[in-house]
């Protein structure tokens, strides 16, 4: 049998005969609910029952509803079946088996013992717990002992089911189910072993047996072993064996914990108890030791717990320690609290990697080893000796940390390097470095005449990493003294390498005598603040030097340069001023020599230093004359002299003319700028015709001796070279021509004319050619000149081209009169190497609206100024055109002549005049025919047919508007009474006559369409007509047809359409 509650709901109706008052409707198989209803007959409410769970049970209620709903029979309250029998005590014997206590009616058939699992207040059933040997009731468990719990069913007889649980009612199960309910020999009745157990330890109950079924039931029940504070609850379901009504009865009663965590007192069964419930101070919220932590009694004799977190202990107990650089410290580590025993916790000590350069280490052992008990015991402190490195940098104070990584073989100390860090101690290094400027001497002594001095500088500290401390070394007297270097950069490289300081004294050209000044050497950093202590430094009393310098100033004159170089015709300048102040007035004067000329600013020959600004400078400007001569030629100076004389009244000055200095001469080298040459133009133009191109040719420097030019055309076949002063020496072959120039007229300028030999009527062209030159002379300058020759570029006056007559378009109609077109040549063709005319042919390049005859002309020299006439006729064709559309004419001209090549004529305009009519009209009878304005057919054709017309009638067609030209449409128009409808359009424009005419058989008419023209317009297309006249207005035609370019109707009357 398979014990499980069906859960599947059935819905079913019950029935009533007639005359009942209500129809009930219930559940089956889910939790069961009683509803009442009302038997004819009867007044005594029954209950209806869901079934025990079984699937059997399940199975069969529908069948049962409906044979109570169909044929059951009334039956009186004295035919209920007895509770009291022993078939009838298994009720609860299901529930033993699945352990759940009962929420619905399990007695027989289903009709008693429901509970609900609500707390009943009945007296037929009462349950008690009590400690052993002690009959007082109580509501507390503690952990392994055993309690008694009494069942009294008073005068009857009772099944039971008993469970201890923990969680509300309905939500607990076996997963919930606490302690033990103890078999024989504890529980036993009447001396009877055992009361119907359901084979599990936590749940108890007696439901069948008749030897286990009592009044009362003495059930011990052992708490659970394991400490718990959780609250449970003792809940007991049972059915008293009373004859008419059998009722299911529930109890629970609930039981706490004897021991309470966190009430300040320590259970033999806690851990620990430090009167809170809170996580992380050692003692958790379930009082038992947090790993990491021990806990003891806080104070002897009392039960809540103090509790020590196991991690490192330093002394002093800040955890930061001092030392100075150069220096040791110590201090002492040991643990917060006990080992367990055959432990030991390893303390190593090392540096942090932030700390400063590494300047702090431990000196000596840094591993030390803990133990329980003995020399190196937990709580006796073992000393960790430290070291700072001494440096030479000035860094204040800094910090270094030191960490302590721990192993242990104790749980508790696993955990001291769980978290952020290790434990540490830091480490305050203070600095024993003083910023200062060593100087290596304090005084020192120079001369104007160039005695000098020097001393070194170093730093007394090393500069901070990455800053760079400048030293600038400055003077009251700049006027006297020359510091070199003025700064000195200093960095943590260099900042102990003395780096040399050199003094010089300025000759400052005054009487001055023997003097003191000082050096004094200011800080800085490179970037501020980087190194405070360089930045704040006072170098004033440490740091000064004191600088003698000593004169070497006289009376005197400086001449400043005494060395010049100077081109012909340029000047150059030097200064003059007084070594020291003149008791009077002083002039200098200037003597030149050599081609020189020397003058002071107001363009006198001398100088005057006053007496009261002594120390101004006077410049003196000296000219090299030029001499247009080439001075290596004329024998002339290259160097010259400038001297000097003083004047005063100032004794000392005065003597100065008979001093070694005197008389401050002044160099001067000439540089010559002549130069022999020969100017002559680089290119000419010459132009054909009587004028000639004249150039100028003249001598840039005088000759020693006469000159002669000579010049020579490179092709004389049509230059000539004459002029006044173009001379001839020789005859035929070996005539030259030749310019003259006598030493006094060197000066002159030569005039030669250049001109073409020959005018023809030829266009020659441009051509080029060069005059060249050769000079012959005494004077060794021009002699050896080597001169280039001119370029001479010669154009022609003659253009070739075509004259052609008319000048502009003209007009033929077709069929009609000709034209002529009359053309010559303007120049004569060139002729060839074997001096041959060149030929020149024209020709007249028409396209089929005309004809021309001849095909070409010919012209050569002898006859290319002779008019030359080409026939021109309109062809008469049978298109119908616009009445006037244009031909060109273009002139081709085909010639081995290089300036008739270039030849290009405008083409010439013809307007054809169309002689085909816009119209056709045709007489037809009733045989019918066609009509159309082109032959072939085109554009436009009416059809009509046999027996159309009555008899002979005249029908004329008419194009009113040309078609257009492919893909373009004509402007948009609207159509109908609103203009809803815009067409545009795509073919020509016909008047069909005479109007009103009405045939008996319709005619057809074709107009042809542009289809790309179509495509810009739009997608649909329309025929259209006109009834009245051309201008409108405009209906769409219907039954038009539009294939292949061609639009077709059939029409009984003529209009106009398109």
């Amino acid at each position: 049998r398979e014990n499980k509650i069906n859960t599947s709901p059935v819905m079913m109706t019950l029935m009533t005969p007639a005359g009942s008052e209500s129809t009930t409707t219930a559940v089956v198989g889910g939790a069961a609910g009683r509803m009442p209803t009302r038997r004819a007959g009867s007044s005594a409410p029954r209950a209806a029952r869901s079934g025990s769970g079984s699937l059997l049970a399940a199975a069969l209620v529908p069948l049962l509803a409906v044979l109570l709903a169909v044929s059951s029979a009334p039956r009186g309250a004295s035919a209920q079946m007895a509770c009291n029998g022993i078939p009838n005590r298994g009720w609860l014997s299901g529930f033993l088996g699945t352990r759940v206590h009962p929420t619905f009616l399990f007695g027989p058939s289903g009709l008693h013992g429901q509970t609900s699992q609500q707390p009943s207040s009945s007296t037929l059933f009462s349950v008690q717990v009590q400690r052993p040997l002690d009959s007082a009731a109580t509501y507390t468990y503690y952990p392994g002992r055993n309690y008694t719990i009494a069942l009294n069913c008073g005068a009857n007889e009772c099944a039971f089911l008993a469970t201890v649980e923990e969680g509300a009612r309905g939500t607990s199960g076996e997963e919930k189910w606490r302690g033990t309910f103890l078999d024989p020999p504890m529980n036993k009745r009447n001396g009877v072993s055992g009361l119907e157990y359901s084979g599990r330890a936590n749940v108890y109950g007696a439901a069948t047996s008749g030897t286990t079924l009592s009044k009362q039931y003495p059930i011990v029940w052992q708490a659970p072993a394991a400490l718990t504070y959780t609250p449970l609850t003792l809940r007991v379901t049972a059915v008293v064996d009373e004859t008419t009504l059998c009722p299911g009865l529930y109890k629970e009663i609930p039981l706490t914990s004897e021991v309470v965590c966190g009430d300040s007192v320590k259970d033999p069964m806690e851990g620990c108890d430090d009167g809170n419930g809170v996580n992380g101070d050692g003692c958790n919220n379930g009082c038992v030791i947090e790993l990491g932590w021990t806990c003891a009694e806080y104070f002897p004799g009392t039960a809540k717990s103090k509790c020590t977190q196991a991690t490192l202990k330093f002394e002093p107990v800040s955890g930061v320690v001092s030392v100075e650089e150069g220096y040791q410290t110590t201090y002492n580590v040991s643990l917060t609290t006990y080992l367990a025993p055959n432990t030991f916790v390893n303390v190593l000590v090392m540096l942090k990697q932030n700390t400063p350069d590494q300047s702090v280490s431990v000196l000596g052992n840094s591993d030390f080893r803990f133990f329980p008990d003995g020399a190196s015991a937990w709580n006796v402190p073992q000393t960790v000796t430290l070291t700072a490195k001494d440096n030479d940098m000035i860094d204040s104070v800094r910090n270094g940390t030191l960490q302590h990584v721990v192993s242990s073989t104790d749980p508790n100390y696993v955990f001291v390097n769980t978290g952020v860090s290790s434990p540490i101690v830091t480490v305050t290094v203070t600095d024993n470095d003083v910023p200062g400027l060593v100087v290596s001497k304090k005084a020192l002594r120079v001369d104007e005449n160039g005695l000098s001095d020097s001393y070194s500088i170093l730093l007394s500290t090393q500069p901070m990493p990455g800053s760079t401390v400048f030293v600038k070394i400055t003077t009251p007297s700049v006027n006297q003294l020359l510091i070199n270097p003025p700064q000195v950069p200093f960095s943590s490289a260099n900042w102990n390498q003395p780096q040399v300081i050199s003094v010089f004294s300025l000759d400052n050209e005054i009487i001055d005598g023997e003097v003191i000044t000082t050096l004094v050497h200011e800080v800085r950093n490179a970037v501020e603040g980087l190194d405070q202590a360089y930045s704040t430094l006072n170098t004033t009393a440490c740091c000064t030097v004191t600088v003698t310098v000593g004169d070497n100033d006289s009376p005197g004159i400086a001449v400043i340069p005494r060395v010049l170089s100077i081109a012909e015709g340029k000047t150059g300048t030097y200064i003059i001023k007084a070594n020291t102040q003149p008791a009077y007035n002083v002039t200098i004067n200037l003597t030149a020599s050599g081609g020189l000329r020397a003058t002071a600013a107001d363009g006198r020959s001398s100088v005057t230093i006053e007496r009261l600004k002594w120390d101004t400078t006077h410049t003196v400007t000296v000219e090299a004359i030029d001499n247009e001569q080439v001075n290596s030629v004329w024998g002339l100076p290259s160097a010259g002299l400038v001297t000097h004389s003083v004047g005063s009244v100032d004794p000392e000055y005065d003597a100065l003319n008979r001093s070694l200095a005197a008389p401050w001469t002044v160099s001067v080298t000439m540089a010559d700028d002549d130069v022999a040459a020969v100017r002559r133009p680089e290119a000419i133009t010459v132009t054909e015709g009587p004028v000639p191109s004249e150039m100028q040719l003249s001598l840039p420097t005088m000759p020693k001796s006469k000159v002669k030019l000579y010049m020579a055309l490179n092709d004389t076949s049509y230059l000539l070279i004459e002029g006044d002063d173009v001379g001839r020496e020789g005859a035929g072959d070996a005539l030259k021509l030749v310019v003259v120039w006598e030493v006094a007229q060197w000066k002159e300028t030569r005039l030669v004319k250049v001109r073409r030999g020959a005018n023809d009527d030829t266009d020659s062209g441009e051509r080029t050619t060069f005059i060249s030159y050769a000079v012959e002379s005494d004077d060794t300058s021009y002699a050896a000149l080597a001169i280039g020759p001119t370029t001479v570029t010669v154009k022609d006056d003659d253009t070739a081209g075509v004259t052609v007559s008319p000048v502009s378009g003209f007009t033929l109609t077709e069929g009609g009169a000709s034209s002529e077109v009359k053309v010559n040549l303007n120049t004569r063709p060139q002729l060839t190497a074997d001096l041959k005319s060149r030929t020149v042919t024209v020709r007249l390049a028409h396209d089929a609206q005309v004809t021309v005859t001849p095909a070409e002309i010919v012209f050569l020299r002898a006859n290319f100024s002779t008019v030359g006439v080409f026939t021109v006729r309109a062809v008469d064709d049978i298109k119908i055109e616009e009445p006037e559309h244009l031909s060109l004419l273009r002139l081709e001209i085909v010639t081995d002549d290089p300036q008739y090549a270039k030849v290009v004529v405008p083409d010439k305009r013809v307007t054809i005049v169309d002689n085909e009519s816009d119209r056709a009209v045709t007489r037809m009878g009733k045989w019918g025919g066609v009509v159309s304005l082109t032959v072939p057919y085109g554009a436009v054709i009416l059809s009509v047919p046999p027996g159309a017309l009555p008899g002979d009638t005249e029908l004329s067609l008419r194009e009113w508007q040309k078609p257009l030209d492919a893909g373009l449409a004509g402007p948009e128009i609207q159509l109908g009474e609103r203009g809803e409808v815009r067409v545009r359009r795509v073919s020509g424009t016909y008047v069909f006559l005479p109007h009103g005419i009405q045939f008996a058989t319709p005619v057809s008419i074709a107009i042809e369409y542009d289809e790309e023209s179509a495509k810009v317009a739009g997608a649909k297309l329309y025929m259209l007509v006109s009834m009245n006249s051309t201008n409108g207005p405009w209906e769409m035609v219907e039954g038009a047809t539009f294939a292949n370019g061609i639009a077709s109707v059939r029409s009984s009357h003529f209009s106009t359409y398109y």
